[in-house]
């Protein structure tokens, strides 16, 4: 469903191209490395049915076209809890503090594997 209820038209992104993409990411263990710093998280396995979605296929579509290794991935974040203070939909918040934290964890993730390969080719 589309933010605003209604149900979006059936499309398909790529006529030639693959139903959908998976991300080779670790995203179960990343979810586990939040939770354990006390992050709730989960791994959801549709980026949704539009921009997010598209922007999610097109990295992977053109990656493969091009021959990169690219990974990609896509990481939803809640609004800021100040945000749904007047609000009654249960929209999901999360204190933008817990937010940028778990961006930093993924991103130091990503950093040490990077160095991990660079050393390993070095050797």
């Amino acid at each position: 469903r589309h933010a605003a209820g209604a149900e979006p038209p059936e499309f398909v992104l790529c006529e030639d191209g693959p139903l959908a993409y998976r991300s080779e990411l670790p995203l179960v263990s990343w979810v586990a490395m939040l939770r354990k710093d006390g992050i709730p998280a989960q791994v959801s396995y549709h980026a949704g049915t539009s921009l997010c979605n598209a922007a999610l296929y097109w990295t992977h579509a053109y990656s493969e076209k091009l021959g990169l290794k690219t990974r990609a991935t896509l990481l939803h974040l809640p609004v800021d809890c100040r945000q749904v203070i007047d609000r009654d939909d249960n929209l999901p918040s999360l204190s933008a503090h817990l937010s940028a934290r778990a961006v930093r964890l993924i991103l130091d993730t990503l950093l040490q594997a990077t160095a991990d390969s660079q050393s390993r080719l070095q050797l």
